[in-house]
């Protein structure tokens, strides 16, 4: 199972990296135009 991490205040990027998150994204809108990315279908 992959994990993302998305920045929404608390942990900064490099912290969701290292805690094993596959990708980060900075908001909600770009986790969703990225979802393709993912294998996932929308």
């Amino acid at each position: 199972m992959l994990t993302v991490g998305l920045l929404s205040g608390g942990y900064g990027g490099d912290e969701l990296t290292r805690a094993g998150a596959f990708r980060v994204y900075r908001d909600p809108a770009e986790l969703d135009a990225s979802l393709d990315e993912l294998g996932v279908l929308t």
